[in-house]
């Protein structure tokens, strides 16, 4: 695979777990670092719920930053030795992830588990890295096997190298 990072995309979504800890596991077995990107755009407020405070505005770039301690934490609770980097981007998500491939041996993207339709009618941000990105992108798919054992049920690739 050549050397660099394992790269994920991190989004603010339940499933965002699941991904992550394969590109760790990916990581840690290919002796990579694992690097997490979360983006922000300016002017998008995020609805947060903070303890007994209740429900509260975050600015876009403290909520990017919020995604990535939450991850890193839970990483460092099965792993305290990985080798893991965060990166706060501002800007588009594509952008982003396609400009970190140019260092990275792996992209790892999420993937929502949905129907064709719904398909066609998303996904622009996991065709456009894909298309542009310059390392094998693979798209994590899936739910936690029932065995509890945490594991992703697929891993499909979607660029070939």
């Amino acid at each position: 695979m050549g050397t660099g990072n394992v790269i994920v995309g991190v989004e603010d979504s339940p499933r965002a777990w699941w991904h992550t800890r394969w590109a760790a596991s990916y990581a840690s077995g290919a002796g990579a670092t694992l690097e997490l990107i979360s983006c922000w755009r300016p002017g998008q407020l995020e609805l947060r719920q903070h303890g007994a405070q209740g429900l509260r505005f975050v600015a876009p770039e403290d909520a990017a930053r919020e995604r990535l301690q939450l991850l890193l934490d839970r990483l460092r609770a099965e792993d305290p030795a990985a080798a893991v980097t965060l990166t706060l981007a501002c800007g588009r998500v594509s952008d982003a992830l396609v400009e970190a491939s140019v260092h990275a041996c792996l992209l790892v993207l999420g993937s929502r588990e949905r129907s064709r339709w719904a398909r066609a009618l998303s996904g622009s941000t996991s065709r456009r890295v894909a298309r542009l990105a310059r390392c094998p992108v693979v798209a994590v798919t899936g739910r936690p096997l029932p065995s509890g054992a945490g594991r992703v049920a697929r891993v499909r690739a979607v660029t070939p190298q």
